[in-house]
């Protein structure tokens, strides 16, 4: 999947309250997961692609509510494509 598509899924499947961030400059890039409290989880290890990392900030953004969420009653969501 394209960065482009990976943004277009993030905007579907990014639960409420939760950002993604992403920092670019010469010879590097960041992203960064923010939940909505405002802490920051930068997913970049220096090993995975922006791809990769957008994948992973969906992924930590949708489990972490999907288990706030089953405290409260609510059902998970579908993983993003």
């Amino acid at each position: 999947m394209t960065l482009e598509k990976r943004i277009e899924s993030a905007c579907d499947y990014l639960p409420e309250g939760w950002r993604i961030r992403i920092d670019i400059e010469r010879d590097a890039a960041d992203v960064t997961a923010i939940r909505p409290d405002g802490t920051k989880v930068h997913m970049s290890d220096g090993e995975r692609d922006i791809e990769e990392q957008v994948t992973d900030a969906i992924c930590l953004a949708r489990d972490e509510t999907s288990a706030n969420n089953k405290g409260q009653g609510h059902g998970a969501h579908a993983k993003p494509s």
